[in-house]
């Protein structure tokens, strides 16, 4: 990423329209999505997916019912045959060390931060969420999610740095998101 540009959005459909264009830009076959667990990586996957008529692989899906890590023979194996037909949406924790580059291609790369708001009113502030889990050397890392983060800083490399500030949605526009309304 060569630098930053806030762009506040009105509606989260529009947060859809301008990852798209900016993918349509890059000419890049693949979408990566990362992002620390629960930022929202697999909502916008889920609305670009029937916005762009894309396939998406969502990590989630390749982690073992009995827990575990993600199985990353089927993870690639799936993103090798999906690449083959079209468009592909791929989000999950770790991206970049799940699917190397040098096997898949750069692609377009999303990352997802949360943000926290803090205070009320007029006082109001958004705080990342995130980088206090980065920030703590002390911190839980049961699956090397933060030792990727420190490692990769995939937050530092992508081509678009998506906030999200659930907290601050009406319920009405949060249902949206999960809506194929997009």
């Amino acid at each position: 990423m060569t630098g930053f540009i806030e762009r506040r959005f009105e509606h989260p459909s529009d947060i859809l329209t301008y990852v798209e264009n900016s993918w349509v830009a890059s000419g890049q076959p693949l979408i990566r999505i990362d992002g620390l667990t629960g930022v929202g990586k697999s909502t916008l996957a889920e609305g670009l997916e029937r916005r762009l008529s894309a396939t998406a692989i969502h990590g989630d899906c390749f982690i073992p019912t009995e827990g575990g890590s993600v199985d990353v023979v089927r993870l690639r194996h799936a993103a090798t045959v999906a690449l083959g037909s079209t468009l592909v949406i791929f989000d999950t924790i770790r991206v970049g060390e799940y699917l190397p580059e040098v096997q898949f291609g750069r692609g377009f790369k999303v990352y997802v931060k949360k943000l926290r708001v803090a205070g009320v009113g007029e006082n109001r502030i958004y705080v990342w969420q995130d980088g206090q889990e980065l920030d703590n050397p002390d911190a839980q890392d049961k699956y090397g999610v933060l030792a990727y983060h420190r490692k990769f800083k995939p937050q530092f490399h992508s081509d678009l740095v998506v906030a999200m500030a659930f907290e601050d949605l009406p319920e009405e526009e949060w249902r949206a998101l999960r809506r194929p309304v997009f």
